[in-house]
Protein backbone atom coordinates (compact mmCIF):
# COMPACT_ATOMS: atom_id res chain seq x y z
CA UNK A 1 0.00 0.00 0.00
CA UNK A 2 1.26 3.35 -0.97
CA UNK A 3 0.28 6.66 0.74
CA UNK A 4 1.02 10.19 -0.30
CA UNK A 5 1.49 12.22 3.41
CA UNK A 6 0.45 16.01 2.21
CA UNK A 7 1.43 18.49 5.13
CA UNK A 8 -0.32 21.85 3.95
CA UNK A 9 0.34 24.91 6.09
CA UNK A 10 3.49 26.24 8.09
CA UNK A 11 6.81 23.97 6.32
CA UNK A 12 4.29 22.43 3.39
CA UNK A 13 5.54 19.43 1.68
CA UNK A 14 5.06 15.51 1.41
CA UNK A 15 5.64 12.64 1.62
CA UNK A 16 5.54 9.00 0.59
CA UNK A 17 4.99 5.72 2.44
CA UNK A 18 4.93 2.35 1.45
CA UNK A 19 5.05 -1.06 3.20
CA UNK A 20 4.89 1.07 6.37
CA UNK A 21 8.76 2.73 5.85
CA UNK A 22 9.00 6.11 4.45
CA UNK A 23 10.32 6.14 0.77
CA UNK A 24 10.57 9.68 -0.07
CA UNK A 25 9.99 13.15 1.65
CA UNK A 26 10.40 16.59 1.27
CA UNK A 27 9.79 20.17 1.89
CA UNK A 28 7.97 22.52 -0.46
CA UNK A 29 9.99 25.58 -0.15
CA UNK A 30 13.61 23.43 -0.61
CA UNK A 31 11.92 23.42 -4.25
CA UNK A 32 10.09 26.75 -4.31
CA UNK A 33 12.93 28.39 -2.89
CA UNK A 34 11.22 30.29 -0.31
CA UNK A 35 11.96 29.82 3.57
CA UNK A 36 8.99 27.58 5.30
CA UNK A 37 6.23 27.70 2.84
CA UNK A 38 2.88 28.00 4.55
CA UNK A 39 -1.28 29.34 3.93
CA UNK A 40 -1.94 32.38 2.60
CA UNK A 41 -4.01 34.68 5.03
CA UNK A 42 -5.47 38.54 4.59
CA UNK A 43 -7.27 40.39 7.20
CA UNK A 44 -10.93 40.28 6.58
CA UNK A 45 -13.05 42.63 9.98
CA UNK A 46 -9.66 42.80 11.18
CA UNK A 47 -9.74 38.98 11.49
CA UNK A 48 -6.41 37.02 9.71
CA UNK A 49 -8.17 34.24 7.46
CA UNK A 50 -6.96 31.79 5.47
CA UNK A 51 -7.42 32.64 1.92
CA UNK A 52 -5.37 29.36 0.44
CA UNK A 53 -3.38 26.66 1.73
CA UNK A 54 -0.02 25.91 0.76
CA UNK A 55 -0.67 22.95 -0.76
CA UNK A 56 2.45 21.48 -1.83
CA UNK A 57 2.28 21.02 -5.94
CA UNK A 58 6.06 20.70 -6.67
CA UNK A 59 6.98 18.44 -3.59
CA UNK A 60 4.20 15.98 -4.95
CA UNK A 61 5.40 16.38 -8.23
CA UNK A 62 8.76 15.58 -7.18
CA UNK A 63 8.17 12.74 -5.29
CA UNK A 64 6.15 11.41 -8.32
CA UNK A 65 8.74 11.73 -10.70
CA UNK A 66 11.31 10.26 -8.94
CA UNK A 67 9.54 7.41 -7.72
CA UNK A 68 8.69 6.28 -11.55
CA UNK A 69 4.94 7.10 -9.99
CA UNK A 70 1.54 8.64 -10.79
CA UNK A 71 -1.78 9.83 -9.01
CA UNK A 72 -3.23 6.23 -9.87
CA UNK A 73 -0.11 4.26 -7.72
CA UNK A 74 -1.75 6.28 -4.81
CA UNK A 75 -3.78 3.83 -2.75
CA UNK A 76 -4.44 6.46 -0.20
CA UNK A 77 -3.61 10.46 0.65
CA UNK A 78 -3.02 11.50 4.19
CA UNK A 79 -3.45 14.68 5.98
CA UNK A 80 -2.23 16.05 9.37
CA UNK A 81 -5.49 17.44 10.87
CA UNK A 82 -8.24 16.60 12.71
CA UNK A 83 -11.78 15.72 10.63
CA UNK A 84 -13.16 18.91 10.29
CA UNK A 85 -16.03 18.48 12.55
CA UNK A 86 -13.67 17.78 15.44
CA UNK A 87 -13.67 21.34 15.72
CA UNK A 88 -17.33 21.81 16.63
CA UNK A 89 -17.54 18.56 18.22
CA UNK A 90 -14.88 16.81 19.90
CA UNK A 91 -12.14 19.26 20.77
CA UNK A 92 -13.92 21.83 22.67
CA UNK A 93 -15.08 18.35 24.90
CA UNK A 94 -11.79 17.41 25.36
CA UNK A 95 -10.39 20.88 26.75
CA UNK A 96 -12.64 20.67 29.55
CA UNK A 97 -11.66 17.47 30.25
CA UNK A 98 -8.30 18.28 29.98
CA UNK A 99 -8.40 21.25 32.30
CA UNK A 100 -11.83 22.89 33.35
CA UNK A 101 -10.83 25.24 36.00
CA UNK A 102 -8.11 26.94 33.12
CA UNK A 103 -11.01 26.51 30.39
CA UNK A 104 -13.44 28.71 32.95
CA UNK A 105 -10.85 31.36 33.49
CA UNK A 106 -9.60 31.84 30.13
CA UNK A 107 -13.30 31.04 28.56
CA UNK A 108 -13.38 34.74 27.19
CA UNK A 109 -9.91 34.44 25.30
CA UNK A 110 -10.24 30.83 24.48
CA UNK A 111 -13.66 30.94 23.19
CA UNK A 112 -13.31 33.31 19.89
CA UNK A 113 -9.48 31.93 19.86
CA UNK A 114 -11.37 28.35 18.98
CA UNK A 115 -13.91 30.14 17.01
CA UNK A 116 -11.62 31.66 14.79
CA UNK A 117 -9.52 29.03 14.49
CA UNK A 118 -11.63 26.55 13.55
CA UNK A 119 -13.24 29.10 11.34
CA UNK A 120 -9.85 29.03 9.66
CA UNK A 121 -9.42 25.39 9.31
CA UNK A 122 -12.05 25.00 7.82
CA UNK A 123 -11.42 27.70 4.91
CA UNK A 124 -7.80 25.88 4.68
CA UNK A 125 -9.23 22.23 4.34
CA UNK A 126 -11.45 23.77 1.65
CA UNK A 127 -8.96 24.42 -0.17
CA UNK A 128 -7.00 21.63 0.58
CA UNK A 129 -9.62 19.59 -0.96
CA UNK A 130 -10.06 20.95 -3.56
CA UNK A 131 -6.76 20.99 -5.05
CA UNK A 132 -7.18 17.35 -4.09
CA UNK A 133 -10.20 16.96 -6.12
CA UNK A 134 -8.36 19.11 -9.06
CA UNK A 135 -5.47 16.27 -8.53
CA UNK A 136 -8.64 13.05 -9.07
CA UNK A 137 -8.06 12.62 -5.32
CA UNK A 138 -11.44 11.03 -4.52
CA UNK A 139 -13.24 11.85 -0.75
CA UNK A 140 -12.90 8.40 0.58
CA UNK A 141 -9.11 8.20 -0.30
CA UNK A 142 -8.26 10.91 1.97
CA UNK A 143 -7.63 10.08 5.90
CA UNK A 144 -7.13 12.50 8.46
CA UNK A 145 -4.83 11.58 11.35
CA UNK A 146 -4.68 14.63 13.97
CA UNK A 147 -1.69 17.36 14.70
CA UNK A 148 0.02 15.54 17.28
CA UNK A 149 -1.25 12.10 16.02
CA UNK A 150 0.88 12.59 13.20
CA UNK A 151 3.94 14.26 15.42
CA UNK A 152 3.47 10.83 17.26
CA UNK A 153 3.18 8.45 14.85
CA UNK A 154 6.29 10.02 13.05
CA UNK A 155 8.42 9.51 15.94
CA UNK A 156 7.21 6.17 17.41
CA UNK A 157 7.20 4.57 13.80
CA UNK A 158 10.75 5.21 12.90
CA UNK A 159 12.18 4.29 16.55
CA UNK A 160 12.78 0.83 16.27
CA UNK A 161 10.85 0.39 19.48
CA UNK A 162 7.56 -1.48 20.02
CA UNK A 163 7.01 -0.72 23.03
CA UNK A 164 7.63 3.01 24.06
CA UNK A 165 6.27 6.35 25.71
CA UNK A 166 5.62 8.93 23.14
CA UNK A 167 5.75 12.38 24.11
CA UNK A 168 4.62 15.89 21.63
CA UNK A 169 5.61 19.13 22.78
CA UNK A 170 5.01 22.13 20.47
CA UNK A 171 3.34 25.51 20.13
CA UNK A 172 -0.11 24.02 18.95
CA UNK A 173 -2.03 21.87 16.53
CA UNK A 174 -5.34 21.41 16.04
CA UNK A 175 -5.70 23.81 19.16
CA UNK A 176 -3.19 20.83 20.95
CA UNK A 177 -0.18 22.10 22.58
CA UNK A 178 0.87 18.55 24.24
CA UNK A 179 0.43 14.73 24.25
CA UNK A 180 1.39 12.00 25.72
CA UNK A 181 0.76 8.51 24.67
CA UNK A 182 1.78 5.03 25.28
CA UNK A 183 3.28 3.08 22.52
CA UNK A 184 2.73 -0.76 22.16
CA UNK A 185 3.19 -2.68 18.95
CA UNK A 186 0.69 -1.42 16.32
CA UNK A 187 -1.11 0.86 18.50
CA UNK A 188 -1.07 4.15 20.45
CA UNK A 189 -3.13 5.28 23.08
CA UNK A 190 -3.47 8.77 24.32
CA UNK A 191 -2.75 9.13 28.26
CA UNK A 192 -2.36 13.17 28.52
CA UNK A 193 -3.20 16.02 26.46
CA UNK A 194 -3.15 19.95 27.11
CA UNK A 195 -4.08 22.77 25.17
CA UNK A 196 -3.51 26.30 23.47
CA UNK A 197 -2.99 28.69 25.11
CA UNK A 198 -3.38 27.87 28.73
CA UNK A 199 -0.80 24.92 28.78
CA UNK A 200 1.90 25.10 25.60
CA UNK A 201 6.34 25.02 25.85
CA UNK A 202 5.84 26.32 22.31
CA UNK A 203 4.32 29.57 22.97
CA UNK A 204 6.66 30.13 25.92
CA UNK A 205 8.85 29.92 23.84
CA UNK A 206 7.83 31.62 21.30
CA UNK A 207 6.48 34.84 23.38
CA UNK A 208 10.29 35.30 24.53
CA UNK A 209 11.42 35.08 20.85
CA UNK A 210 9.31 37.93 20.15
CA UNK A 211 9.77 39.97 23.24
CA UNK A 212 13.39 39.99 22.58
CA UNK A 213 13.07 41.22 18.81
CA UNK A 214 13.53 37.94 16.74
CA UNK A 215 10.66 36.31 14.57
CA UNK A 216 8.12 34.39 16.32
CA UNK A 217 7.68 30.14 15.50
CA UNK A 218 11.18 31.36 13.02
CA UNK A 219 13.98 32.41 15.35
CA UNK A 220 13.71 30.22 18.27
CA UNK A 221 16.93 28.38 17.13
CA UNK A 222 18.63 31.98 17.86
CA UNK A 223 17.35 32.11 21.57
CA UNK A 224 18.87 29.04 22.08
CA UNK A 225 22.10 29.97 20.67
CA UNK A 226 21.62 33.48 22.69
CA UNK A 227 20.98 31.75 25.73
CA UNK A 228 24.70 30.53 26.41
CA UNK A 229 25.75 34.20 26.78
CA UNK A 230 23.69 35.40 29.33
CA UNK A 231 22.89 35.24 33.15
CA UNK A 232 19.11 34.53 34.21
CA UNK A 233 18.64 37.66 35.54
CA UNK A 234 14.64 37.18 35.13
CA UNK A 235 14.68 33.42 36.12
CA UNK A 236 12.19 34.12 39.02
CA UNK A 237 9.73 36.38 36.34
CA UNK A 238 9.59 33.41 33.96
CA UNK A 239 9.21 30.59 36.21
CA UNK A 240 6.36 32.15 36.66
CA UNK A 241 5.05 32.22 32.85
CA UNK A 242 5.04 28.55 32.92
CA UNK A 243 3.60 26.84 36.16
CA UNK A 244 4.30 23.23 36.74
CA UNK A 245 1.19 21.17 37.88
CA UNK A 246 2.98 17.91 40.16
CA UNK A 247 -0.61 16.58 40.83
CA UNK A 248 -2.17 16.52 37.16
CA UNK A 249 1.08 16.15 35.59
CA UNK A 250 0.89 18.87 33.33
CA UNK A 251 1.79 22.94 32.61
CA UNK A 252 -0.51 25.86 32.91
CA UNK A 253 0.50 29.80 32.40
CA UNK A 254 -1.94 32.07 34.38
CA UNK A 255 -3.81 34.61 32.34
CA UNK A 256 -1.74 33.13 29.12
CA UNK A 257 -3.45 36.56 26.99
CA UNK A 258 -1.09 38.95 29.05
CA UNK A 259 1.87 36.54 28.38
CA UNK A 260 3.03 38.93 25.86
CA UNK A 261 2.43 42.32 27.22
CA UNK A 262 4.74 40.88 30.43
CA UNK A 263 7.53 39.91 28.33
CA UNK A 264 7.59 43.11 26.46
CA UNK A 265 7.84 45.17 29.92
CA UNK A 266 10.04 42.61 30.95
CA UNK A 267 12.59 43.25 27.58
CA UNK A 268 12.72 47.19 28.84
CA UNK A 269 14.63 45.91 31.61
CA UNK A 270 16.62 43.14 31.06
CA UNK A 271 19.06 42.30 28.42
CA UNK A 272 17.84 39.68 25.40
CA UNK A 273 20.60 37.64 26.29
CA UNK A 274 19.44 36.97 29.59
CA UNK A 275 15.92 36.81 28.22
CA UNK A 276 16.89 33.80 26.74
CA UNK A 277 18.82 32.23 29.20
CA UNK A 278 16.59 32.42 31.86
CA UNK A 279 13.91 31.50 29.50
CA UNK A 280 15.95 28.66 28.20
CA UNK A 281 16.68 27.62 31.60
CA UNK A 282 12.86 27.38 32.54
CA UNK A 283 11.97 25.72 29.94
CA UNK A 284 14.79 23.00 30.30
CA UNK A 285 13.57 22.72 33.71
CA UNK A 286 9.61 21.94 33.18
CA UNK A 287 10.34 19.74 30.54
CA UNK A 288 12.34 17.21 32.66
CA UNK A 289 9.90 17.81 35.34
CA UNK A 290 7.26 17.07 33.00
CA UNK A 291 9.27 13.62 31.55
CA UNK A 292 10.06 12.38 34.81
CA UNK A 293 6.95 12.51 35.84
CA UNK A 294 5.34 10.30 33.04
CA UNK A 295 8.19 7.80 33.20
CA UNK A 296 7.74 7.25 36.51
CA UNK A 297 3.59 6.81 35.91
CA UNK A 298 4.25 4.42 32.94
CA UNK A 299 7.39 3.09 34.11
CA UNK A 300 8.59 3.16 30.48
CA UNK A 301 11.80 4.75 30.06
CA UNK A 302 12.04 4.22 25.88
CA UNK A 303 10.39 7.80 25.30
CA UNK A 304 9.95 8.77 21.33
CA UNK A 305 10.00 12.85 20.87
CA UNK A 306 8.89 14.95 18.92
CA UNK A 307 7.23 18.34 17.54
CA UNK A 308 8.97 21.95 17.53
CA UNK A 309 10.28 22.16 21.15
CA UNK A 310 12.15 18.93 20.21
CA UNK A 311 14.59 20.99 18.00
CA UNK A 312 15.97 22.52 21.36
CA UNK A 313 19.02 20.71 21.19
CA UNK A 314 20.27 22.30 24.77
CA UNK A 315 16.79 21.32 26.31
CA UNK A 316 17.63 17.95 24.62
CA UNK A 317 20.73 17.50 26.14
CA UNK A 318 19.42 18.19 29.82
CA UNK A 319 16.43 15.49 28.86
CA UNK A 320 19.28 13.03 27.87
CA UNK A 321 20.76 13.17 31.77
CA UNK A 322 17.82 11.98 33.36
CA UNK A 323 18.54 8.58 34.93
CA UNK A 324 17.76 5.95 32.45
CA UNK A 325 16.27 7.52 30.10
CA UNK A 326 16.60 6.44 26.38
CA UNK A 327 15.44 9.09 24.16
CA UNK A 328 14.44 8.91 20.06
CA UNK A 329 13.62 11.57 18.03
CA UNK A 330 12.50 12.13 14.46
CA UNK A 331 14.77 14.25 12.31
CA UNK A 332 12.18 16.06 11.27
CA UNK A 333 10.56 16.95 14.55
CA UNK A 334 8.67 20.17 13.65
CA UNK A 335 5.71 20.41 11.58
CA UNK A 336 7.61 20.09 8.70
CA UNK A 337 7.56 16.47 9.10
CA UNK A 338 3.56 16.18 9.91
CA UNK A 339 3.42 14.29 5.80
CA UNK A 340 5.55 11.80 7.16
CA UNK A 341 3.81 11.22 10.55
CA UNK A 342 0.31 11.75 8.82
CA UNK A 343 1.43 8.80 6.20
CA UNK A 344 2.75 6.41 8.62
CA UNK A 345 -0.42 6.83 10.79
CA UNK A 346 -2.59 6.58 7.75
CA UNK A 347 -0.53 3.19 6.61
CA UNK A 348 -0.97 1.48 9.80
CA UNK A 349 -4.92 2.46 10.27
CA UNK A 350 -5.27 0.90 7.16
CA UNK A 351 -3.05 -2.35 7.64
CA UNK A 352 -4.50 -5.26 8.69
CA UNK A 353 -2.56 -6.70 11.71
CA UNK A 354 -1.37 -9.09 9.43
CA UNK A 355 0.17 -6.57 7.40
CA UNK A 356 1.41 -4.20 10.15
CA UNK A 357 4.99 -4.39 10.48
CA UNK A 358 7.31 -3.61 13.33
CA UNK A 359 8.55 -0.12 13.73
CA UNK A 360 11.78 -0.07 12.00
CA UNK A 361 14.41 2.57 12.88
CA UNK A 362 15.59 5.09 10.93
CA UNK A 363 19.04 5.54 10.35
CA UNK A 364 19.61 8.28 8.57
CA UNK A 365 17.62 11.32 6.90
CA UNK A 366 18.59 11.20 3.30
CA UNK A 367 14.79 10.92 1.78
CA UNK A 368 15.07 14.01 -0.58
CA UNK A 369 15.65 14.25 -3.92
CA UNK A 370 18.67 13.59 -5.94
CA UNK A 371 20.24 14.84 -8.98
CA UNK A 372 22.76 12.58 -10.95
CA UNK A 373 26.15 13.41 -12.47
CA UNK A 374 24.70 14.62 -15.51
CA UNK A 375 22.52 17.04 -14.22
CA UNK A 376 25.31 18.25 -12.27
CA UNK A 377 27.17 18.14 -15.89
CA UNK A 378 24.46 20.71 -17.33
CA UNK A 379 24.88 22.64 -14.53
CA UNK A 380 28.49 23.50 -14.67
CA UNK A 381 28.28 23.85 -18.09
CA UNK A 382 25.26 26.74 -17.66
CA UNK A 383 27.63 28.90 -15.49
CA UNK A 384 30.81 28.46 -17.45
CA UNK A 385 32.65 26.64 -14.80
CA UNK A 386 35.16 24.11 -14.82
CA UNK A 387 36.05 21.19 -12.43
CA UNK A 388 39.69 20.78 -11.32
CA UNK A 389 41.10 17.55 -12.35
CA UNK A 390 41.54 14.69 -9.85
CA UNK A 391 40.75 11.44 -9.07
CA UNK A 392 40.52 11.85 -5.36
CA UNK A 393 37.69 14.42 -4.62
CA UNK A 394 37.99 13.09 -0.73
CA UNK A 395 41.26 13.39 -0.71
CA UNK A 396 41.41 16.82 -1.95
CA UNK A 397 38.99 17.67 -0.35
CA UNK A 398 40.74 16.99 3.11
CA UNK A 399 43.75 18.65 2.08
CA UNK A 400 42.05 22.25 1.21
CA UNK A 401 39.85 21.58 4.59
CA UNK A 402 43.34 20.90 6.34
CA UNK A 403 44.94 24.38 4.81
CA UNK A 404 41.57 26.48 6.12
CA UNK A 405 40.08 26.50 3.45
CA UNK A 406 35.55 26.37 3.25
CA UNK A 407 34.26 23.87 1.11
CA UNK A 408 30.73 23.23 0.27
CA UNK A 409 29.18 19.25 -0.22
CA UNK A 410 26.83 18.26 -2.24
CA UNK A 411 26.24 14.62 -2.96
CA UNK A 412 23.18 12.13 -3.11
CA UNK A 413 19.80 12.39 -2.39
CA UNK A 414 19.01 16.13 0.32
CA UNK A 415 18.52 15.46 3.68
CA UNK A 416 14.82 15.66 5.43
CA UNK A 417 14.68 18.32 8.23
CA UNK A 418 16.66 21.66 9.23
CA UNK A 419 20.14 19.89 9.63
CA UNK A 420 22.62 19.46 7.05
CA UNK A 421 24.18 15.62 7.85
CA UNK A 422 26.62 15.93 4.65
CA UNK A 423 24.79 15.82 1.84
CA UNK A 424 24.55 19.57 1.80
CA UNK A 425 26.62 21.00 4.01
CA UNK A 426 29.52 24.05 4.51
CA UNK A 427 32.54 22.40 5.99
CA UNK A 428 35.67 24.24 7.59
CA UNK A 429 38.40 23.12 9.76
CA UNK A 430 36.45 23.00 13.51
CA UNK A 431 40.02 24.36 15.20
CA UNK A 432 40.24 27.45 12.91
CA UNK A 433 40.60 30.47 15.07
CA UNK A 434 38.51 32.07 12.35
CA UNK A 435 36.40 29.95 10.89
CA UNK A 436 33.56 30.32 13.08
CA UNK A 437 33.71 34.27 12.12
CA UNK A 438 34.42 33.64 8.43
CA UNK A 439 31.44 31.16 7.97
CA UNK A 440 29.05 33.27 9.98
CA UNK A 441 29.88 37.05 8.20
CA UNK A 442 31.03 36.07 4.82
CA UNK A 443 29.17 32.55 3.79
CA UNK A 444 26.27 32.44 6.09
CA UNK A 445 25.83 36.17 6.35
CA UNK A 446 24.03 35.71 9.95
CA UNK A 447 24.70 36.61 13.40
CA UNK A 448 28.36 36.06 14.46
CA UNK A 449 27.69 34.97 17.92
CA UNK A 450 25.56 31.63 16.12
CA UNK A 451 26.83 28.67 16.59
CA UNK A 452 27.73 25.48 14.20
CA UNK A 453 27.52 22.08 14.68
CA UNK A 454 30.05 19.25 14.57
CA UNK A 455 30.18 16.32 12.36
CA UNK A 456 32.47 13.39 13.56
CA UNK A 457 33.16 10.22 12.37
CA UNK A 458 31.17 7.68 14.97
CA UNK A 459 34.70 5.93 15.81
CA UNK A 460 35.81 9.21 17.16
CA UNK A 461 32.64 10.12 19.35
CA UNK A 462 34.06 8.86 22.74
CA UNK A 463 37.02 10.78 21.78
CA UNK A 464 35.60 14.02 21.53
CA UNK A 465 32.52 13.93 23.64
CA UNK A 466 31.25 13.33 26.98
CA UNK A 467 28.96 10.82 27.64
CA UNK A 468 28.77 10.01 23.87
CA UNK A 469 26.62 7.86 21.40
CA UNK A 470 26.22 7.52 18.42
CA UNK A 471 23.40 10.79 17.58
CA UNK A 472 22.91 10.83 13.41
CA UNK A 473 20.41 13.90 13.58
CA UNK A 474 22.11 16.58 15.23
CA UNK A 475 19.16 16.91 17.55
CA UNK A 476 20.91 15.89 20.82
CA UNK A 477 23.42 18.26 22.94
CA UNK A 478 27.01 17.07 24.38
CA UNK A 479 29.79 18.68 26.05
CA UNK A 480 32.78 18.88 24.17
CA UNK A 481 35.80 17.10 26.32
CA UNK A 482 37.90 19.49 28.11
CA UNK A 483 41.58 18.54 26.81
CA UNK A 484 39.37 18.32 22.91
CA UNK A 485 37.63 21.69 22.97
CA UNK A 486 40.78 23.73 21.15
CA UNK A 487 40.61 20.92 18.62
CA UNK A 488 36.79 22.12 17.97
CA UNK A 489 36.34 25.59 19.12
CA UNK A 490 34.65 26.62 16.16
CA UNK A 491 32.26 24.00 16.19
CA UNK A 492 31.54 24.25 19.88
CA UNK A 493 29.67 26.49 21.39
CA UNK A 494 30.46 29.18 23.93
CA UNK A 495 29.48 27.35 26.38
CA UNK A 496 31.27 23.86 25.51
CA UNK A 497 28.40 22.13 23.77
CA UNK A 498 27.68 21.34 20.62
CA UNK A 499 25.12 19.69 18.45
CA UNK A 500 27.03 16.92 16.85
CA UNK A 501 25.71 14.36 13.60
CA UNK A 502 27.82 11.04 14.27
CA UNK A 503 28.83 9.45 11.00
CA UNK A 504 29.55 6.53 9.85
CA UNK A 505 30.15 4.21 6.14
CA UNK A 506 27.04 2.71 6.40
CA UNK A 507 25.14 5.46 6.00
CA UNK A 508 26.87 8.20 4.22
CA UNK A 509 30.00 6.48 3.06
CA UNK A 510 31.35 9.59 1.43
CA UNK A 511 31.38 12.15 4.41
CA UNK A 512 32.86 9.27 6.01
CA UNK A 513 35.34 8.85 3.61
CA UNK A 514 36.36 12.43 3.63
CA UNK A 515 36.43 13.11 7.51
CA UNK A 516 38.58 10.11 7.74
CA UNK A 517 41.14 11.34 5.53
CA UNK A 518 40.63 14.81 6.70
CA UNK A 519 41.63 13.02 9.98
CA UNK A 520 44.46 11.19 8.34
CA UNK A 521 46.06 14.19 8.12
CA UNK A 522 45.21 16.65 10.58
CA UNK A 523 44.55 14.05 13.83
CA UNK A 524 41.03 15.79 14.42
CA UNK A 525 38.21 13.21 13.52
CA UNK A 526 35.51 15.92 12.98
CA UNK A 527 34.58 18.76 10.83
CA UNK A 528 32.69 22.03 11.71
CA UNK A 529 29.61 21.27 9.79
CA UNK A 530 26.47 24.01 8.59
CA UNK A 531 23.34 24.29 6.32
CA UNK A 532 24.61 24.87 2.78
CA UNK A 533 22.73 27.90 1.76
CA UNK A 534 22.88 31.74 2.83
CA UNK A 535 21.06 33.82 5.27
CA UNK A 536 17.54 33.78 4.53
CA UNK A 537 17.45 30.81 1.84
CA UNK A 538 16.42 27.52 2.03
CA UNK A 539 19.06 24.71 2.10
CA UNK A 540 20.02 24.05 -1.36
CA UNK A 541 18.15 21.71 -3.44
CA UNK A 542 19.64 21.44 -7.26
CA UNK A 543 23.00 21.47 -8.61
CA UNK A 544 22.06 24.85 -9.79
CA UNK A 545 21.32 26.44 -6.18
CA UNK A 546 24.21 24.73 -4.61
CA UNK A 547 26.61 26.10 -7.65
CA UNK A 548 24.61 30.05 -7.14
CA UNK A 549 25.29 30.00 -3.23
CA UNK A 550 28.73 28.88 -3.94
CA UNK A 551 29.34 31.74 -6.27
CA UNK A 552 27.66 34.32 -4.23
CA UNK A 553 29.68 33.40 -0.81
CA UNK A 554 33.63 33.60 0.02
CA UNK A 555 33.64 29.55 -0.15
CA UNK A 556 36.96 28.17 -1.36
CA UNK A 557 35.90 24.88 -2.99
CA UNK A 558 32.05 23.67 -3.73
CA UNK A 559 32.40 19.14 -4.05
CA UNK A 560 29.57 18.86 -6.54
CA UNK A 561 28.95 15.00 -6.80
CA UNK A 562 32.37 13.43 -8.39
CA UNK A 563 33.79 17.23 -8.60
CA UNK A 564 35.74 19.90 -7.31
CA UNK A 565 35.53 23.30 -7.96
CA UNK A 566 37.78 25.81 -6.52
CA UNK A 567 37.10 29.74 -6.72
CA UNK A 568 41.07 29.51 -8.53
CA UNK A 569 39.32 28.26 -11.38
CA UNK A 570 35.89 30.65 -11.97
CA UNK A 571 36.63 33.99 -14.22
CA UNK A 572 35.97 37.20 -11.89
CA UNK A 573 33.13 38.33 -13.98
CA UNK A 574 30.41 35.28 -12.41
CA UNK A 575 31.35 36.37 -8.96
CA UNK A 576 30.30 39.86 -9.88
CA UNK A 577 26.96 38.15 -10.85
CA UNK A 578 26.00 37.08 -7.59
CA UNK A 579 27.49 39.56 -5.63
CA UNK A 580 26.77 39.06 -1.62
CA UNK A 581 24.06 40.11 0.54
CA UNK A 582 23.75 42.99 2.68
CA UNK A 583 22.75 41.73 5.93
CA UNK A 584 21.49 43.64 8.58
CA UNK A 585 22.23 42.74 12.15
CA UNK A 586 19.03 41.69 14.35
CA UNK A 587 18.18 42.93 17.74
CA UNK A 588 19.65 40.51 20.13
CA UNK A 589 22.98 40.28 18.70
Amino acid sequence: MRILGIHDAFDAGAALVEDGQIRYAINEERLARVKNVHEERKKVCGLPLVTRSAFPHLSIRQILADSGLTLDDIDRVALPHAQPSDFFGSIPGRMWDSNPLALLRNAHTIAPLSCLYALNKKRLLESTLAELRELGIRNDQIDFVPHHRSHAEATYRTSGWNDALVIVADLEGDLTSTTVWRARGNDLELRHESFFPVASFGAFYGNVTAAIGFRKHVDECKVMGLAAYGQPTCYDELAREIVWDPRNRRITTPQPWKQQERLADLATRHSAKDIAHSAQKVLEERLVQFFKSWIKSTGCRRVCYSGGVAHNVIANQCLQQIPGIELSLFPHAGDGGLACGAALGAWYQNATRADGAPSVRLTNAYLGAEYGEERIEEALQKYGLDAEPTDDVAGRAAELLAEGKVCGLYQGRMELGPRALGHRSILSHPAGEDAKDRVNNKIKFRESWRPFALSLLEECQDEILEGAYPAAFMLLGFQVRPEQVENVRSAAHVDGSTRPQTVNPHESPFYHQLISRFRDITGVGGLLNTSLNRRGEPMCCTPEDAIECFLGSEMDALILGNRLLTKARVEPESLREFEAIEVDVPVGA
